[in-house]
């Protein structure tokens, strides 16, 4: 059994025990996720973090901070942000370009596992997040991929705690709860963070999350960071010129000679990373069947549909298991860091925007700007206020768009009006990194229809700076008024 650290309840988890964490994200379920792999660390356990938003450096300092003495010989890292370590590690990193890339990751954690003792006994695993896989990749494939994983990890006696937000679709919970033993639920109490396990050992009581050691990243690790003064960057003329720019840097998939027709869930995979498909029906037998990805006339990487299609699957099957699997060349070039959204919904935009905002969040300082189109909306969604409300108690400088309403105390440092234009038809989320290049981050999209959205989200640092650029140099600055 593994033994648990003493915020946990005083019952022990059996091997093969999966438990889906649900919280909103400035409750604390990270740091007891991060706890659970720091005192595996301590007490020699093999550990394994799957991680979508926080890089490897970030993550590693983070187990540093909780554990005491980690044996970090036994910590594998695999990192899916598409971030780059710098230096030598102390623990093993499998890196993936993307969270969207489920078959990268599944192959990581494949590797992971295999990195372990020949037999190993008990090891912890930890997913974080699988809010984030959702924003990039789906549900139906997120809950293939979540099957795969916790059936891979009960059965080589791994124990997995995957973290999901709470404000999630209740439908989409219920079904991700099927696939596990148990749930830890998060809320918060009068002193800070509070969390219950039930179902793996009954319902327990609520227990106090320890918030004596911080998990934020430190200013001295921001420094380090390459600068962003060097950028060269070209202001749009509106928010319509930025997601015309960056979607005109989309790829292209051609398919040749198809045998079969091209499936809405295959041109869905692609559509959703910038890259429009395509088939062509040559007048050569050959090449046939194969997927060639070019940028314009310039080909970029060549894969067959087959391999592609397999690889594309490949999270809901147990040929993951193979250490020795490739991704084939085509994804490889595929997972990049800016994103297509095209009619998305409601929903959608919400799960990206708190990518963004939880990054603000978690870093602390900084600036984040955001396009409510209706301010009242701060009062109205479920969930936006108290967020922002948390935002607002660090050193963000928080900065609000849309049609004049009231602003709950609290929640915005700045705010800027307008009756009409492109503010009461954009909902946008741009946050500068606070100086971090890694944690920037910009969504910008359009209403084209009641409820419906277009628009396009980059992690890239010049996207980031050209819309803050837009933005200051567009609508200033209205100090906020007191009531």
């Amino acid at each position: 059994m593994h033994d648990l650290p003493d915020q946990f309840p005083s019952d022990t988890l059996e091997p093969g025990t999966h438990l889906l964490g649900l919280s909103l994200p400035m409750q604390g379920l990270a740091r007891l996720s991060d706890l659970f792999i720091a005192h595996g660390l301590e007490v020699g356990d093999d550990c394994i973090l799957i991680t979508t938003d926080r890089g490897a450096g970030d993550v590693l300092q983070t187990i540093q901070e909780l554990a005491a003495d980690p044996v970090l010989e036994r910590f594998v890292i695999v990192d899916a942000t598409g971030q780059e370590y710098e230096g030598e590690s102390p623990c093993q990193i499998e890196s993936v370009g993307s969270p969207g890339d489920l078959t990268g990751i599944g192959i990581g954690l494949t590797k992971a596992i295999d990195a372990l003792e020949p037999d190993p006994g008990e090891f912890r695993v930890t997913v974080d997040s699988v809010s984030s896989l959702l924003v990039h990749a789906g549900f139906d494939r997120v809950y293939q991929f979540m099957h795969m994983v916790v059936n891979r990890i009960g059965s080589r006696g791994g124990t997995g705690i995957s973290l999901l937000a709470a404000d999630t679709d209740a439908s989409e919970v219920s079904q991700f709860e099927g696939l596990i033993d148990g749930v830890i639920d998060v809320r918060s109490g009068d002193d800070g963070g509070e969390y219950r396990v039930r179902g793996a050992t009954g319902t327990g009581d609520w227990y106090p999350i320890d918030d004596t050691k911080s998990t934020q990243p430190t200013s001295d690790r921001s420094a380090a960071k390459a600068p962003t003064d060097d950028i060269d960057v070209e202001v749009p003329r509106s928010f319509s010129a930025f997601i015309e720019s960056v979607n005109s840097r989309g790829l292209t998939l051609t398919i040749c000679n198809p045998d079969t027709a091209i499936d809405d869930q295959f041109t869905d995979y692609f559509d959703r990373h910038n890259v429009g498909v395509r088939s062509a029906d040559l007048t050569t037998e050959t090449p046939r069947g194969a997927a060639i990805l070019h940028r314009d006339a310039e080909p970029i990487a060549m894969s067959s549909i087959e391999n592609l299609r397999a690889a594309i699957t490949l999270e809901s099957t147990e040929s993951l298991q193979d250490p020795a699997l490739k991704r084939p060349a085509v994804l490889r070039h595929v997972h990049r860091n800016e994103f297509s959204v095209a009619n998305g919904s409601r929903i959608e935009l919400t799960r990206i925007s708190r990518l963004i905002e939880g990054r603000a969040l978690e870093t602390g300082r900084g600036a984040l700007h955001t396009g409510f189109q209706r301010l009242q909306r701060i009062d109205d969604d479920i969930g936006t206020q108290a967020f922002y409300e948390a935002i607002g108690a660090t050193d963000v400088i928080v900065h609000v768009y849309g049609a004049s309403a009231d602003i709950p105390d609290g929640a915005a440092d700045v705010v800027h009006t307008a009756e009409d234009g492109e503010l009461l038809d954009s909902w946008f989320v741009v946050y500068d990194g606070g100086g971090d290049p890694d944690k920037m981050a910009a969504l910008v999209c359009e209403e084209i229809a009641p409820g419906e959205y277009s628009g396009v989200w980059s992690y890239k640092p010049a996207d980031v700076i050209a819309v803050f650029e837009y933005l200051e140099t567009t609508y200033g600055e209205q100090p906020v008024t007191a009531d």
